[in-house]
């Protein structure tokens, strides 16, 4: 019985053993389809082999640790590298944000309120009342007195008919008088007196100051000639000047309030009473007018004032403003508001609902836009791009893709987001440059080099001829742009020599010249993108300058690397006794980092002494050939 039970046992092991081995042999992991290199995630290859850089054998996509460093479509961070690398990020959510527009101008006159006097004929001016500007006035003042044989004549015409007893003429004459702007009471005391009078006083039509004299004493005028001009105080105009990129949110009727410099601690409040159709070319401004009383004299005309607006931005562009919801305003006087249509009780005009001068009708939660905030853009001037991001399913990394986003107006911190995003999406708020130059260097798609554009080149081992360089124009300011940058790229290597040496010092000394590098560049003689990669640089000196420490500097100058490499990468940058690409994949917790360094052996910036030559040359710069023929530049100005 043993015996058997022992026979038993052996043929089941030898089933179960026979039917792993079969299945081991028949589940081998298929072929892969896409090979790279562990050092070189650029290289992608359709086929085993060594890498043409570093001649390390290749390995499939889909078992290489680093197969989410070779996704040329992002690019991937543990959390703990996106945190030594500033890299922040918001999430997108809908609000009605607050919009301040700050406007500034002077206090005019309103000219609706001006009132000009004219001669009404032919006269010589006998005496004047009011002989300069700036006089006030009140309505009914005697400004001047004036002689006229025609008005002499006309009087004479009225005792005449009087006398005649032919009503029908005197009264003709009596028009005739009030037509050139004698009062009632004038023409009664001409009759009263029965003698023409030889002087005849003007008086003024308004109450105000007076603006214009265009007269003096003994002077013969014309009939129409301008005499005196005269501006009402008791309601003013507030003119002031909008940029362009502010019309968003300025409308009609909106409320406003204003300061003026000679009265500080007051705040007046008034609405926006026109809008220019039109743009001032001259200062490329659109002119703004609110109308403001005045009943106590405490504004005065030329007075400058700083206005502002306070807007809500609403979905679609529109201003939300809870005073005009649903209300219908006077299109000519904006402080004639009322709940339902009607007309103004000023110009009887008929009103019009808010709605149709911008506003937005419905509540302030409905229909809020989505936000984005406005440090998560990059522009490109055609194109505006954001990195978003998104933690895999294990949370151990977070990878960061280029999105192209449509941008609505922009309301204080946020832009009004049209399309490209959707509620919940997390962008990067601080760090985009530094992922953007990272993908800038790995030749994948980025700002610069939208994916449509980007082609990933394979590199080989047989290099193909290259084409004689060309002499015109371009290359000749390509070569200024490369001399011109030469002193910033040796401030550089010191930079990097010294965090080798860990020397925390010398390191800061060389990179206080770099803050300087976007005033010492020839902008005309840059690059497109020069304004871009020239800030990077200037903002990574700036960390290096201040850092307390070796690792806070060795950050910024990973920063600092990147925007040289990116040069290097497009411009062919180089010193003349050339330069190594050099990369240590232990850097910053086996997230591995770039530099530039001289010709010579390893040195470790980020490391120092501890792993001094840690790193593998990945490509060598070749010495920059003499350019003398080069002429200099001639615009110094970076514009």
């Amino acid at each position: 019985m043993n015996q058997f039970l022992s026979l038993l046992a052996t043929l089941v092991i030898g089933i179960v053993l026979g039917a792993i081995l079969s299945r081991v042999k028949t589940e081998s992991p298929p072929p892969a389809t896409n090979w790279t290199c562990s050092m070189h995630p650029q290289i992608r290859q359709p086929k085993s082999g060594k890498c043409p850089i570093c001649a390390m054998d290749l390995i499939p996509v889909a078992s290489s640790r680093f197969s989410h460093i070779a996704d040329v479509s992002g690019y991937s961070m543990t959390p703990g590298a996106a945190t030594r690398a500033r890299i922040a990020t918001s999430t997108i959510t809908r609000g009605n944000p607050e919009v301040s527009v700050q406007l500034f101008g002077k206090i005019a006159y309103d000219e609706t309120r001006t009132r000009t006097v004219a001669a009404r004929f032919p006269a010589r001016i006998e005496r004047l009342f009011v002989d300069y500007t700036g006089i006030r006035v009140k309505e009914g003042d005697h400004l001047a007195a004036l002689y006229s044989p025609e008005l002499l004549a006309a009087q004479s015409e009225l005792l005449s008919a009087r006398e005649a007893e032919r009503p029908d003429r005197a009264e003709i004459a009596r028009e005739k008088l009030r037509r050139w702007g004698l009062t009632t009471a004038d023409i009664e005391g001409i009759e009263a007196s029965g003698t023409p009078s030889e002087e005849f006083v003007i008086h003024s039509p308004a109450g105000g100051i007076v603006i214009h004299l265009g007269t003096e004493e003994g002077r013969y005028v014309q009939t129409g000639t301008p005499l005196f001009r005269v501006g009402s105080t008791e309601v003013l105009w507030v003119l002031l000047d909008a940029y362009e990129s502010d019309l968003a949110w300025l409308r009609y009727g909106q409320e406003i309030t204003f300061k003026a410099e000679a009265l500080p601690g007051r705040t007046f409040s008034a609405r926006i009473s026109f809008l220019s159709p039109e743009l001032n070319p001259a200062t490329q401004t659109v002119p703004v007018r609110i109308s403001i009383e005045n009943p106590d004299g405490l504004l005065r005309p030329g007075m400058f004032v700083r206005a502002e607006v306070r807007a809500r931005a609403a979905e679609g562009g529109l201003v939300h403003d809870p005073n005009l919801s649903g209300k219908w305003i006077s299109p000519m006087h904006p402080e004639i508001v009322r709940d339902g249509p009607g007309q103004c009780d000023v110009c009887g005009m008929d009103l019009v609902p808010a709605e149709s001068l911008g506003y937005q009708h419905a509540s302030m939660d409905a229909q809020a836009p989505l936000l984005l905030p406005a440090t998560a853009v990059l522009h490109t001037g055609k194109r505006s791009v954001v990195y978003l991001a998104e933690p895999d399913s294990s949370g151990k990394e977070v990878r960061y893709s280029g999105r192209e986003v449509e941008l609505g107006p922009r309301a204080g911190a946020f832009y009004l987001l049209v399309s490209g995003l959707v509620e919940g999406d997390e962008v990067v708020t601080e760090g985009a440059f530094k992922i953007d130059s990272a993908l800038q260097i790995l030749a994948r798609p980025s700002m610069m080099n939208p994916p449509a554009e980007t082609k990933i080149q394979v590199q080989s081992q047989e290099r193909e001829s290259e084409p004689e360089p060309s002499s015109g124009p371009e290359t000749v300011l390509e070569n200024r742009f490369r001399l011109a940058l030469e002193p910033f790229l040796q401030s550089y290597f010191v930079v990097q020599e010294g965090l080798a040496s860990d020397a925390l010092g010398p390191a800061q000394e060389a990179a206080s010249p770099l803050i300087h590098v976007l005033h010492q560049i020839p902008g005309t003689d840059g690059p497109a993108e020069w304004l871009t990669t020239g800030n990077l640089i200037v903002d990574a000196a700036q960390e290096i300058l201040s850092a307390t420490d070796l690792p806070s500097a060795r950050i910024g100058f990973e920063e600092l690397s990147l925007a040289f490499l990116q040069l290097a990468k497009a411009h062919q940058l180089a010193p003349s006794e050339g330069a190594q690409l050099v990369l240590c994949p232990m850097a910053f917790a086996d997230r591995g980092a770039r530099w530039l360094q001289r010709p010579g052996p390893v040195n470790n910036p980020y490391h120092g002494a501890k792993m001094l030559r840690c790193g593998e040359v990945e490509d060598t710069l070749a010495p920059r050939e003499s350019e003398s023929a080069v002429p200099p530049a001639v615009h110094p100005n970076v514009h």
